[in-house]
């Protein structure tokens, strides 16, 4: 089971067959040192109660995770750049970043 940025995969295969064809995959796996960050991204992206947290307090949020410090900071700082130069899939940090847009005008307000 892969979960990715907005699909949840599952593979199946028979291996061990001499035709076996080797295929990239169309949009590839999470990298695993970006479990956590996409996690959060996408918890930014689908979830009302997360993004509350993250509002009120995006460092709190941010220490939820277990993420080093250059993608913490990202994260605190919704580093769209940052955060796909370092693998993400680029629509995972947009629709987090989308949302919390959206409500930080009805904040201040």
């Amino acid at each position: 089971m892969d979960p990715s940025w907005h699909h949840n995969y599952a593979s199946l295969a028979w291996i061990g067959s001499d035709s076996e064809q080797h295929h990239a995959a169309h949009y590839p796996s999470i990298k695993p040192e970006l479990v956590e960050l996409t996690s959060a991204l996408h918890g930014l992206a689908h979830d009302a109660d997360m993004r509350a947290q993250y509002i009120a307090d995006a460092a709190a949020f941010a220490d939820r995770f277990a993420l080093p410090p250059d993608q913490r900071d990202a994260l605190i700082k919704l580093d769209m750049p940052s955060i796909v130069k370092m693998g993400a899939h680029p629509l995972v940090p947009f629709l987090a970043q989308m949302q919390i847009q959206r409500l930080r005008p009805q904040r201040t307000s």
